[in-house]
């Protein structure tokens, strides 16, 4: 699915061109202190980053979409799936917000929407989303949106999973 909408917000499969607005969030240790990703240290991380994004996307293995505020137009974060198994029915999502967004419920509303695109848009059956344990308001989040904790085997890390058949 290459883009989708929620009350708030325009959601495309992130491009090259995105990378002025997204560099700014992805740079910002706030942002990123929970993210299981490598630091942002420069603009060519951040090109670098959506080019492996955008090829995962080809290979139907994962697919990140740029998020957009419908009424000021302004980039407020990426959300998407880091992992799709579509042979299992499974996708694993993440998501992060520009700091200045925390707090206002579009986490919320991305999650939501993340559920409709993998049940209606993949197929999947689960969703996934792995959380630093640190993470406080990731997990409740996730809790709030019926996400429930599994065993997990990684260090400083909990997993939340959501059957989407009911």
């Amino acid at each position: 699915m290459r883009s989708f909408q929620t009350k708030r917000l325009l959601a495309s499969t992130i491009q090259e061109s995105d990378a002025p607005a997204i560099d700014p969030i992805w740079s910002d240790p706030s942002v990123t202190e929970f993210l299981n990703i490598e630091p942002i240290h420069s603009f060519d991380d951040t090109v670098q980053r959506i080019r492996t994004l955008q090829q995962k996307a080809v290979e139907r293995r994962a697919v990140r979409y740029t998020l957009i505020r419908k009424d000021t137009k302004e980039v407020v974060g990426t959300a998407g799936f880091n992992r799709l198994d579509l042979d299992h029915k499974v996708g694993e999502i993440g998501y992060e917000l520009a700091e200045a967004h925390w707090g206002q419920g579009f986490g919320t509303e991305i999650v939501e929407a993340l559920h409709s695109v993998a049940l209606h848009g993949f197929g999947l059956e689960t969703l996934q989303a792995i959380v630093h344990e640190d993470n406080v308001r990731s997990s409740h989040l996730l809790e709030k949106l019926h996400f429930h904790e599994v065993p997990f085997d990684r260090p400083n890390k909990k997993c939340y999973e959501k059957s989407l058949l009911h």
